[in-house]
């Protein structure tokens, strides 16, 4: 049922978010869009702050009064808050990906809302999980060290 009142609205688009012409490319994606939402899952905890610092900003060049930016990161308080599990997750990625530092987190929420904001985001806010534990109530048992946060203009 979702998928059919997506068509027509929904398309996604592959772009590589650290090469410099990244913000054009997404702008030109969005040009004619009325309510753009740019979902960045599982892409944050990648990129190097720097990179995504870029990222954010190519977003708030692109996004327009009317859109949504949605993406999964994670806090040190977080991973602190699921301990272990954390640690054998960071190990994994780094094998993994080859990276001497595997989801460099931010400090805290003011952190994450600070670097948003200096980039051009605003109204930035964390999805509070137990919103949704009526609707789904399978989630009540789920933890996890993400954050799911939303920003816009």
């Amino acid at each position: 049922m979702i998928r059919r009142g997506l068509v027509g609205r929904h398309r996604v688009e592959a772009a590589n978010v650290v090469v410099p012409g990244f913000a054009q490319t997404l702008r030109d994606a969005l040009r004619d869009a009325k309510r753009p939402v740019i979902v960045a899952e599982g892409l944050l905890s990648y990129l190097a702050p720097d990179e995504r610092e870029q990222l954010y900003a190519s977003v708030a060049g692109a996004l327009g009064a009317q859109g949504l930016f949605v993406c999964d990161l994670h806090t040190q308080a977080g991973q602190a808050s699921v301990g272990i599990a954390a640690k054998v997750l960071r190990t994994g990625i780094r094998t993994v990906t080859r990276r001497r530092e595997a989801l460099d987190p931010y400090a805290d929420e003011a952190d994450v809302r600070r670097v948003m904001e200096d980039a051009g985001l605003a109204e930035v806010s964390f999805v509070d999980p137990t919103a949704h534990y009526e609707a789904e109530p399978k989630l009540q048992g789920l933890h996890s060290p993400t954050h799911v946060v939303t920003a816009g203009l």
